[in-house]
């Protein structure tokens, strides 16, 4: 009996840290206001985390030229800054709060560089351009801290994917 006891004290401590680590779940919203809270609160990574970064220079990149210096955790961030004509790519390190370099291509550059990043297991994935480029007076330029919150979210992401596609494969 004691022992019974123990685990189902231990289960529910287990369920409850469980809860609070796994959260952010909330009701649905009824207002704009509360959307955006929502959805704050649903991917448990909080806002503001990188007002104070910036945005380095913005270089020029053509198929042959080396991948640029990064670090094990950057996550390369496509954005399309003008229709048909120009990708932008960033080297954006979550961890360390650093967009590190920026390198604009031709559309048929893109696949050559996504290759080298593919082939130093940097994590990529690609974005829309922030809406108007708005942010509070105290950010700054807005541009850093996207690349960032969404690098944030690209490597989880894919490691996700990747383990699950690795389960059907043992």
């Amino acid at each position: 009996m004691k022992n019974w006891a123990i685990t189902i004290a231990l289960g529910v401590a287990l369920g409850l840290a469980l809860g609070a680590t796994a959260g952010c779940q909330n009701p649905a919203p009824s207002s704009t206001a509360e959307q955006a809270q929502t959805a704050a609160a649903d991917d448990c990574y909080g806002v503001a985390n990188y007002c104070q970064a910036t945005k380095p220079a913005l270089s020029s990149w053509t198929t042959g030229e080396p991948f640029p210096q990064s670090t094990p955790t950057t996550v390369v961030v496509v954005i399309r800054r003008s229709a048909g004509a120009v990708w932008e790519a960033y080297g954006a390190d979550p961890v360390i709060g650093a967009v590190l370099w920026g390198r604009s291509m031709k559309p048929a550059a893109l696949p050559a560089f996504l290759n080298l990043a593919d082939g130093g297991a940097h994590a990529y994935g690609g974005v829309r351009p922030p809406v108007g480029g708005v942010c509070p007076p105290e950010c700054g330029e807005p541009l850093p801290g996207y690349l960032l919150e969404a690098a944030r979210r690209i490597a989880p992401i894919q490691a996700q994917a990747q383990a699950a596609e690795d389960a059907c494969f043992p």
